[in-house]
């Protein structure tokens, strides 16, 4: 069954995009000393994409894109403009391609950085693209406002920063 296959390859794809994000946080948060365990398996899926990206790139792109961004961000040694780059360049590409949470989540990532480095006009702008694009997609607003607080995107009014 050729339709099977192909929503299998489909599901397979964004499994692995949500799986480098995955462990991209928990690389963040690695207590433990899993780190370069966890950056060669983020390596190997950003690789995965990069080439998925040149040969459909509407669909792969944002997600190449945004994995790149995020790698660079919790490896520190890019320079800050490019990591800045990487993610507007990610929401950018998810718009082209029409891919709602792609710029929904390239946006929450973007507001997640930004606040880490203190930039809360440029973070607030992100994240309220963000939550107006969760929105649009359809997503419960309650879990937008959870998602963005967790990291201090909202402050405790309930409100963007």
């Amino acid at each position: 069954n050729i339709a099977a296959s192909l929503m299998g390859n489909a599901t397979m794809m964004i499994f692995r995009f949500f799986h480098a994000l995955i462990n991209i946080r928990i690389y963040s948060d690695d207590t433990y000393d899993n780190g370069p365990f966890l950056l060669e398996k983020i390596a190997e899926i950003q690789t995965f994409f990069r080439e998925f990206a040149k040969s459909a790139p509407s669909n792969f792109k944002f997600m190449y894109l945004l994995i790149t961004a995020e790698l660079a961000r919790i490896r520190e040694n890019e320079d800050h403009v490019t990591v800045m780059q990487l993610y507007d360049q990610a929401v950018e590409s998810a718009k082209e391609s029409g891919i709602l949470y792609g710029m929904a989540l390239a946006s929450e990532c973007a507001a997640r950085y930004y606040t880490s480095k203190y930039f809360t006009r440029i973070a607030q702008a992100y994240a309220q693209s963000a939550y107006a694009t969760y929105k649009q997609w359809g997503m419960n607003i309650k879990n937008i406002k959870a998602s963005l607080h967790e990291d201090n995107v909202y402050n405790d009014t309930g409100r963007l920063m």
